[in-house]
């Protein structure tokens, strides 16, 4: 419960008061409030959403599979952009998700930052990386190189990097829930599919591949190739 202010002494709002009073702040807990963080996460969406603005035309459209749009896709889309855009957009805006702000971490700021920087990092190797299907005697085969060498599905594990750094950086857990729903409905609805085309695109090729690579993260023991 609020104390109600003494006759004569102004009400500054929670927030305000955690910011310009409590324990003096060095310059470097300064150089990252919550308002900053806030914004960072939203611009580090916006970059991994133009960096995979051209790698989702072709699902986009359904190219592969000659139909219309694809509305699923299309649906993701959106929830993840709620989810991740204007959750925080509103939270640095307006006071109306206050209620449900932790102890703002500088620190924790911080690493997030970290953490959505590498998920950036990591489209953008994803899209110069991306792997390509040669034609041979036994029909398709699945060639890949860089970051595709070591996990199957970067652009879902940058995802699920933005979404810890969404936890970090706005520190509430209404934001929390919402990326960590916005990344297990992409990877449950998306990854069996995206691996059932591959499969039958390229069939044993593709079938190696899965044995030598992890999901989302590297695995420990890969086995050689031949």
């Amino acid at each position: 419960m609020l104390a109600r202010p003494r006759s004569g002494e102004k009400f500054v709002p929670k927030r305000q008061v955690s910011r310009q009073e409590g324990p003096i702040r060095n310059e470097y807990e300064l150089m990252m409030t919550e308002d900053k963080a806030e914004f960072l996460l939203v611009l580090l969406v916006m970059a991994g959403l133009a960096l995979l603005r051209d790698a989702l035309k072709p699902l986009w459209k359904g190219s592969d599979t000659g139909a219309g749009w694809d509305q699923e896709l299309y649906v993701l889309v959106l929830i993840s952009g709620c989810c991740m855009v204007f959750i925080p957009l509103i939270d640095a805006l307006a006071p109306w998700f206050e209620f449900a702000d932790f102890h703002f971490n500088a620190d924790l700021a911080w690493v997030g930052l970290a953490i959505g920087l590498l998920a950036v990092g990591l489209c953008w190797q994803a899209l110069s990386d991306k792997p390509m299907g040669a034609a041979g005697e036994e029909g398709h085969s699945f060639r890949v190189r860089g970051v595709y060498c070591y996990i199957r599905h970067p652009f879902y594990a940058a995802l699920l990097l933005l979404a810890m750094a969404q936890i970090l950086l706005i520190q509430n857990w209404l934001g929390a829930a919402a990326a960590v729903l916005s990344f297990v409905l992409v990877y449950v609805l998306r990854v069996p599919r995206d691996e059932l085309r591959a499969l039958e695109k390229f069939g044993p090729s593709y079938l190696d591949y899965m044995a030598r690579t992890g999901s989302l993260l590297p695995r420990i023991h890969r086995q050689r190739r031949d």
